[in-house]
């Protein structure tokens, strides 16, 4: 199936996909560099699930194609099965936002009951999550 969307949609849709695709692969590498980290966040499958996503081409193909239909002024004609993916990506990369923030306050609240026991963990976490987080948003 071909949805087509006006050269002003596909324009919109061109620029927050490529913000997309950079978090998705921020969550990926964060997955890559500390799978133990994520792992205790609870992002290792979405993780999985989202350089699967990222190695289908489909964000590629629709950012190509919403990309040249806002420069011809043309409408674009997406494939269903793309803008899908694109769509599960979306979800993932934000589910794992929030498991990785909810994390991040679990832990800020264990710190605040033991503060001496928790500040290494805590600050080990931070850094790296806050970095996520930002590229994320």
């Amino acid at each position: 199936m071909l949805i087509r969307i006006d050269p002003v949609q596909a324009s919109q849709l061109a620029e927050r996909l490529v913000s997309l695709a950079a978090s998705a692969r921020e969550f990926t590498i964060f997955d890559e560099t500390d799978p133990h980290l994520a792992a205790e966040c609870g992002v290792g499958i979405g993780a999985l699930e989202a350089r699967t996503l990222l190695g289908t081409g489909a964000v590629d193909r629709v950012v190509r194609a919403a990309a040249e239909s806002a420069r011809t002024g043309r409408a674009a004609s997406l494939s269903g099965d793309d803008l899908e993916a694109v769509s599960r990506l979306e979800r993932v990369v934000a589910l794992g936002a929030s498991m990785i923030t909810l994390k991040l306050a679990s832990m800020e609240a264990a710190a605040r009951q033991e503060p001496v026991a928790s500040v290494g963990n805590l600050i080990g976490l931070g850094t790296g999550l806050v970095g996520l987080i930002k590229s994320i948003f």
